[in-house]
């Protein structure tokens, strides 16, 4: 499929959809900046995975649950670093004794 087309359909699924999901994710994340980047993130994998995009019934669908995936990505690996972060801080107060 042509790059064009899908770069079409990606612009016209963002002038009806994006505020709509940017207010869905901003519910989700509780921070409007981080729900604008992955909606962002999602546009940015729509183009990349064209194909699959296409193919979907639903383009503000689709946008909607990778927009989600990459805020609970996020989360996950914040999570992970700040429990990983606080255990080297714990152990490095045990070599200090």
């Amino acid at each position: 499929m042509p790059r064009r087309i899908a770069v079409d359909r990606v612009q016209e699924v963002y002038a009806t959809s994006y505020r709509r999901l940017v207010g869905q994710l901003t519910g989700v994340t509780g921070d409007p900046v981080e729900a604008e980047d992955a909606v962002m993130e999602a546009f940015a994998r729509a183009l990349a995975s064209r194909r699959s995009f296409l193919a979907a019934d639903n383009p503000e669908a689709w946008l909607r649950t990778v927009a989600v995936n990459v805020t609970r990505t996020r989360w996950r690996r914040s999570r992970f670093f700040r429990d990983v972060s606080h255990r080297l801080v714990a152990a490095e107060r045990y070599d200090e004794l």
